[in-house]
């Protein structure tokens, strides 16, 4: 059940962005690059971060992992997926307010 609810939560994310980006952009090749760019961005600063981050948070970020337990952690994704998609679902009435 858990897969299915961040598989949701995941797939609104991507397809919120898409549209936010598509809204902006002139053409439909500068969407995808746009959205090639902030994939690329969304997968390298992760990976790229910890790695620059001191052993000493990364332990004691381990640490919590495996103390919170795996219910906690599905929920501190789900939370976090909730804000995300529902900030990017807000957005588009906010910058559409102010026209007109």
């Amino acid at each position: 059940m858990s897969a299915v609810v961040l598989s949701f939560l995941g797939a609104g994310l991507a397809s919120a962005g898409g549209v936010l980006v598509s809204l902006r952009a002139q053409t439909v090749r500068q969407a995808q690059q746009t959205l090639n760019i902030a994939m690329m961005v969304l997968f390298f600063v992760p990976v790229f971060g910890v790695r620059a981050l001191p052993s000493a948070v990364k332990e004691r970020f381990a640490a919590w992992a495996v103390n919170a337990g795996s219910l906690r952690l599905l929920l501190c994704g789900i939370a976090i997926l909730t804000a995300f998609d529902l900030a990017l679902i807000a957005w588009p009435g906010r910058a559409s307010a102010g026209r007109g």
